[in-house]
């Protein structure tokens, strides 16, 4: 498996494994209150390639 696949910031990145996305502030990574919200968009989406229903 890829940790974190689908995910641009997260993507092969061990420091994500077993922590979820706005548990805390990570250096270089989106601020904790922006995390789980751009990995839904980016999931859903196909990281942009298909619309979401969501949207």
């Amino acid at each position: 498996t890829i940790p974190g696949k689908g995910v641009d910031f997260m993507e092969n990145d061990y420091k994500w494994h077993g922590a979820p996305p706005g548990a805390s502030d990570m250096e270089g990574e989106p601020k904790k209150e922006e995390q789980a919200k751009i990995a839904l968009k980016e999931l859903r989406t196909l990281r942009g390639k298909i619309r979401s229903e969501h949207e």
